[in-house]
């Protein structure tokens, strides 16, 4: 398992990210005490208000369905729980600070990922 911690600037969040195989990431939600995780999950993103706590949980797959997709849509939740805990609410006619900070979010969880072995699907 694989466990780090990304700040992202401007925002003052720090993003917990964790990348193991589904028993060890399983350990980790009921630790935060998140939902309960299904088996066919891939990945998962919480915010908890209460701490300000912001997680990302990818879960290792050997069968082939890790992909850049998982990435994206978690990193998709990410931003968005964010901007709410910030104050900024989201607007389609005014979504650059949104797809700035998408792009910076995916940029460094994609290149940690990638680094600890994640699978690259597309």
């Amino acid at each position: 398992m694989a466990r780090a911690i990304l700040k992202v600037p401007i925002f003052y969040v720090q993003i917990t990210i964790v990348y193991g195989d589904y028993e060890e990431i399983k350990i980790i939600n009921d630790r935060y005490g998140f939902s309960k995780l299904k088996y066919s999950t891939n990945g998962r993103t919480s915010w908890s208000v209460d701490n300000n706590l912001f997680v990302m949980l990818f879960v290792k797959d050997n069968i082939g369905s890790e992909s850049i997709g998982t990435i994206v849509h978690e990193c998709k939740h990410m931003v968005n729980m964010i901007m709410e805990a910030r104050g900024i609410e989201l607007s389609t006619s005014n979504d650059e600070a949104e797809c700035y900070l998408l792009e910076h979010v995916f940029t460094k969880v994609f290149r940690w990922l990638k680094k600890h072995g994640y699978n690259m699907n597309i």
